[in-house]
């Protein structure tokens, strides 16, 4: 209370700022559909939609596989709060974090 309070002054003192979340990005070519960023995800903000295709045998006589493949893959940034649990828990790291451009607000990807 002795005091006097310090204020910095904007223009000629920068503040210091928390670093920014940065976008969360998916390499969609690379998803394997396997829902564990979105069975992980605290907030439930990541939408995925998938369906099955058969692949064909590889040799004469094999049999068919079906395998999963990514129809829409949305994350909600209104409700993320960049926790990164997706991030850690994609396998190979097809789900990916970088930090932002200028701007504080991420681009939504889907």
């Amino acid at each position: 209370m002795t005091k006097r309070s310090h204020t910095a002054q904007y223009p000629d003192a920068q503040p210091e700022l928390p670093p920014t979340p940065g976008v969360i990005g998916l390499f969609e070519e690379n998803c394997t559909v396997c829902m564990l960023c979105a069975r992980e995800c605290p907030d439930w903000c990541i939408y995925i939609d998938s369906h099955k295709e058969t692949v064909p045998p590889a040799a004469p006589g094999g049999r068919e596989h079906s395998r999963n493949v990514l129809d829409r893959f949305a994350i909600d940034f209104a409700l993320c709060m960049y926790c990164g649990i997706c991030i850690e828990v994609c396998p190979s790291t097809r789900c990916s974090g970088r930090p932002s451009s200028s701007t504080r607000r991420p681009t939504s990807t889907s």
